[in-house]
């Protein structure tokens, strides 16, 4: 680009006008900056590295202009720009006397623009536009990353506040239901019409500790207390969990369990098979199974759930794990669907260091899997390499 082609940038009043920084104690390049800039910005002069801090506390300054002839080292000097610019990072230009010194700091880290003290006005003024330019496009993207943060933390709030306030009105209709079966009779359309209440008090239950999860994982404020686990005692626990929603749909849950322990966190891994398993159940076929597998990759165990269901076609597989994510299969015996479970079991697995997955089973089902650190199990008489045993429930 010509000098000519160059548009000079516009003159603004002094209400309007941006505020920049030199660090110059150089006068010659003090004076050419003056006459340059002076007409369109307000300029404030420092020559120390505590003057820099002292003038950035009490004012906000669209860039930075460092002098190449400071006493202090360039680099210093810099570190001390970007420390005093707070969250959004201020651009600095670098003014030198010749083209062979500006080579020396070209592609020093922190530096965003530099030009010589011959080069002509209207190239400075056009370079220090386009830095105050960008300073302006970063202060607007840390507002509105700071208005987003605020409408987080307020909607994680409310979720909190909302979820804990259902938790007891359900829970006081769930004991009022069970005190109102002994005063009714037990006719079949008794016994449907309580049986429908109760439905939707667990959908219900369901949906709140969802949306309090959520919460919580968008808090950031969920601890890990990882240790060593037995594997086995956190599936039978998912088998006792489920048995009686499987039973409701006549599917089988098998174990296939392998002695082993993981290092895991142990009320977020319950949660993680408890998601998983809950899932293949909703989604499976009625008078089916469901399999929970353990097996050992290197120094990770897999933990899997597979199911006998319709499989998840390749396009949808990520989605799946997404917040709110839905593919399109159905819950085969109506159960609601909040599309959080595989996003919270996948954000407990990331908060431990794991991985999740999913894939179609050579029958056609699925097998949701994850996997966790092995670690020595707390029992040495039962070593990892003790055969399958499978139980059916």
């Amino acid at each position: 680009m010509t000098t000519q082609s160059l548009k000079e940038p516009v003159l603004t009043t002094k209400g309007d006008r941006e505020n920049i920084v030199i660090i110059a104690p150089d006068e010659a390049q003090r004076v050419r900056l003056a006459s340059i800039l002076g007409k369109m910005y307000d300029l404030t002069i420092c020559q120390t590295t505590q003057q820099i801090h002292d003038k950035m506390k009490r004012n906000t300054f669209s860039c930075a202009i460092l002098g190449s002839q400071i006493d202090e080292d360039i680099a210093t000097v810099v570190q001390a720009v970007q420390d005093a610019s707070g969250a959004v990072q201020m651009p600095i230009i670098l003014m030198v006397n010749t083209t062979n010194y500006t080579k020396l700091y070209q592609d020093m880290p922190g530096i965003d623009e530099y030009f010589t003290i011959n080069t002509p006005a209207v190239i400075i003024r056009k370079r220090v536009a386009a830095q105050a330019a960008l300073k302006q496009m970063r202060d607007e993207r840390q507002a509105t990353i700071d208005n987003l943060n605020t409408i987080n933390h307020v909607k994680n709030h409310f979720l909190r506040i909302a979820s804990h306030d259902l938790k007891g009105p359900v829970s006081n209709i769930r004991s009022a239901l069970f005190v109102l079966q002994d005063y009714i009779d037990g006719s079949e359309e008794s016994q449907a019409l309580t049986n429908s209440i109760e439905d939707i008090l667990n959908t219900m239950t369901d949906t709140i500790d969802r949306f309090l999860d959520v919460a919580m994982l968008n808090s950031g404020q969920l601890a890990v207390e990882a240790e060593c686990l037995e594997v086995g005692d956190l599936l039978h626990e998912a088998v006792d969990q489920y048995t009686m929603s499987a039973a409701a749909k006549n599917i089988h849950i098998n174990l296939e369990e392998r002695a082993c322990c993981i290092y895991a966190d142990a009320t977020l891994t319950r949660q993680i098979i408890g998601n998983l398993v809950s899932n293949a159940i909703k989604y499976s076929p009625k008078n089916s199974n469901v399999t929970l597998r353990v097996t050992q990759r290197d120094n990770m165990i897999r933990i899997s759930v597979i199911d006998e269901g319709s499989g998840i076609v390749k396009e949808e597989r990520e989605k799946l794990f997404k917040q709110f994510g839905q593919g399109s299969n159905q819950p085969t015996g109506g159960e609601s669907s909040t599309g959080l479970g595989l996003w919270i079991a996948k954000e407990l697995i990331m908060l431990q260091n794991g991985n999740i997955g999913v894939e179609t089973t050579t029958k056609g089902g699925s097998e949701f899997w994850f996997e966790l650190p092995y670690c020595k199990p707390k029992r040495t008489q039962l070593p990892v390499t003790e055969p399958l045993v499978s139980s059916v429930v």
